[in-house]
């Protein structure tokens, strides 16, 4: 038996676990984050690869962030974001401050994608992002 699931029942399931992030809820995933995580599931779904909807293993397989800053303080300390940051400047020779920010979060990006999948809200990651744990 298979249920055909569009994104406003998806959500739904999501709201019926309570893993939606509100005022009054630490959820997993904002309204933004599980429309963005549908259409990726979506998209890599096809007639002989179907994707079950399991809410629980979707939280435990995928991490919503709400920019850069948050992943970073998950995934590398204080000391490797520093020596990351003065190799790219040595490297790349960079003096401008914003240009080498701009550059690492680039650089970031890149690590991300190399690691794992990545679901962007939009061009920045600063505007919040998903990814598949690893």
């Amino acid at each position: 038996m298979i249920e055909e699931i569009d994104e406003s029942l998806f959500i739904s399931r999501f709201e019926d676990y309570k893993r939606i992030t509100t005022s009054e809820n630490q959820g997993n995933f904002t309204y933004k984050g599980l429309r963005a995580l549908f259409e990726y599931l979506e998209s890599i779904e096809d007639d002989e690869n179907q994707i079950k909807l399991d809410v629980i293993a979707l939280c435990c397989d995928y991490s919503e962030y709400k920019n850069l800053e948050e992943y970073l303080n998950n995934y590398k300390t204080t000391d490797e974001i520093n020596q990351e940051i003065q190799e790219l400047k040595e490297s790349e020779d960079i003096e401008d401050e914003e240009e080498l920010k701009k550059r690492y979060k680039q650089q970031i990006e890149e690590e991300i994608n190399n690691n794992t999948t990545l679901i962007k809200f939009d061009d920045d990651l600063d505007e919040g992002f998903i990814i598949q744990q690893y």
